[in-house]
């Protein structure tokens, strides 16, 4: 057994000139362990494996698992482990952080070999539980670089803004990271942290930034970055501001802003509440017909921006619908006109004789009934709503007049009383554009006129108009009567243009002048010609 422990320092002190280079000796320390005493197959914890005089050579059961856990974080240069082990298990060493940094699988019998493991804090063995082999334990031996200070301190990179600066930085075996701006300590950190954000800084201002990472060997400070921070954003800005919806109990503040955290209420120089940046509208409570002063202010850290005043007057108490009052306007044979009024409607629903007879927006004011008939009563009641309910008119009586005896349509007839070759169209008219036309032949029996009137053979036309009332006019006549004509004239049938009205013949009138002008200016030449040759 000594041969062995001498070789096996003979062996570490080969490993530590090897991957150390020129190190100095005093860098190093050789971590020694022996097993506890094992009697059953148990988990052995931190407590159990650190108190207590350790022996060797103690059978170890099969399953158990063994912890050694070093008293400061070790970069591991060499290992070794001697026992008389005749299961398969695994050694492990673990980082500060628990994550498995080494491991070897073993079937039997010990480990030896040369290492180059940083952070070392923990080391196990756990052995399987195939077979019923006794199984002893000897030494480990690590060779091991104590601890130094940390390395690779650096501010990597730093992204500065108005009031902030974002840190990146890097650190290798700190435990700790303290942040440093103009000399004062403003951050202690955890030694895995690689970024940091320093806030409330001021606008425009020059800082210098320093990281110092901490071990318990001691500290390392990064150099100094001269860090300048941005120009502030501007003041916010109010975009639209203007007041709507003014009821009897409250208003509608509406407005829109860039640039603010908050947005501040004012009613009548008294601030009474804030909302978020991102509203858009406020519902001010307010008393029945009073005046007030509204405006907002928009905030942030960069400043106040205030809108204009806009004053306001509320409305009266809103109630059911109120005052309301209908009356006659004016009554005629055919129509009446009816006016009303009232407060805080909304919608009118007329009703004539029990029954609806109009609804209408809260707006108006009167309406003409043009469905009534002459010299007849009606009744009238009008319901003014709103959402709170319905206010209910007296009931106004009407009664329409009666047409006056001299209130007659007039009828005209055209042609009136003239002769006629072939035929004539005979058309009625009336200067009471909605009378009725009627016509007879014999005055007796009426027919409704709808389109001219052809006549042919000698005939009376008799004609009359009634009006909207029921009144006819006189009753007017004309006389047609048959004209004398020679057939043929110049070859052209007077009967044709007879046939296509006078109109037409007016039209062939100058053509047939023109033509016998012709045959005469013919005939006349011919003759003075005669005369000249005699």
């Amino acid at each position: 057994m000594r041969f062995r422990h001498l070789m096996c320092l003979l062996l570490m002190m080969f490993s530590f000139f090897s991957f150390l280079d020129d190190a100095e000796a005093s860098n190093f320390n050789i971590l020694e362990g022996k097993l506890p005493d094992i009697s059953s197959p148990s988990n052995f914890d931190a407590t159990h494996l650190t108190n207590g005089n350790l022996s060797d050579n103690k059978e170890l059961p099969s399953g158990a698992t063994l912890i050694y856990i070093f008293d400061d974080v070790y970069e591991i240069v060499y290992f070794a482990f001697y026992g008389s082990i005749h299961n398969p298990y695994s050694a492990k060493l673990y980082d500060e952080n628990d994550n498995v940094i080494w491991e070897k699988s073993i079937a039997s019998g010990s480990i030896t070999g040369s290492l180059n493991i940083s952070r070392a804090k923990k080391f196990e063995i756990k052995l399987g539980r195939h077979g019923q082999y006794k199984n002893k334990f000897g030494e480990i031996s690590l060779l091991a670089k104590s601890p130094t200070v940390p390395e690779g301190v650096y501010i990597n990179s730093f992204v500065a803004s108005h009031d902030s600066i974002d840190l990146q930085f890097s650190a290798v075996n700190a435990s700790k990271i303290y942040v440093n701006v103009d000399g004062n300590e403003v951050a202690e950190l955890d030694g895995k942290t690689r970024s940091y954000k320093i806030d409330n800084l001021k606008p425009k201002t020059s800082y210098d930034v320093s990281i110092v990472a901490e071990n318990k060997v001691g500290r390392t400070a990064s150099s100094i970055s001269r860090i300048v921070t941005s120009d502030p954003p501007p003041p916010p800005k109010i975009l639209s501001f203007d007041i709507s919806d003014i009821k009897d109990v409250s208003a509608r503040m509406n407005f829109s802003v860039t640039g603010a955290e908050k947005i501040e209420i004012y009613r009548s120089g008294e601030k009474i509440s804030e909302v978020p940046s991102n509203s858009v509208y406020y519902v001010v409570t307010t008393e029945p017909e009073s005046s007030y002063e509204l405006h907002i202010v928009a905030v942030s850290p960069y400043g106040r921006t205030a809108s204009k005043i806009i004053t306001i007057k509320t409305q009266e108490l809103f109630t059911v619908p109120s005052n309301l009052e209908l009356s006659l306007g004016s009554a005629y044979v055919d129509r009446v006109n009816l006016n009303f009024t009232s407060k805080f409607t909304d919608t009118y629903k007329l009703f004539r004789n029990g029954s609806l007879l109009s609804t209408m927006p809260g707006n108006y004011r009167s309406f003409a009934d043009v469905q009534v008939k002459p010299d007849t009563e009606y009744k009238y009641e009008l319901y003014a709503i709103n959402r709170l309910g319905q206010t209910k008119s007296e009931e106004l009586t009407v009664k329409t007049l009666i047409p006056p005896k001299n209130d007659y349509p007039k009828v005209t007839i055209s042609p009136n009383s003239v002769g006629f070759i072939d035929f004539v169209d005979v058309r009625l008219f009336s200067d009471d554009g909605d009378a009725k036309l009627y016509y007879s032949f014999d005055d007796e029996e009426w027919l409704p006129y709808k389109s001219p009137l052809r006549i042919k053979e000698p005939k009376t036309l008799y004609a009359k108009a009634e009006n909207s009332v029921g009144n006819f006019s006189p009753v007017e006549s004309a006389h047609y009567t048959l004209s004398e004509t020679p057939k043929v004239l110049l070859g052209i049938s007077l009967q044709d243009v007879a046939d296509s009205q006078r109109s037409h013949f007016n039209v062939l009138w100058p053509i047939i002048a023109f033509t016998a002008g012709i045959i005469i200016s013919f005939f006349v030449g011919r003759a003075i010609k005669r005369l000249m040759t005699e």
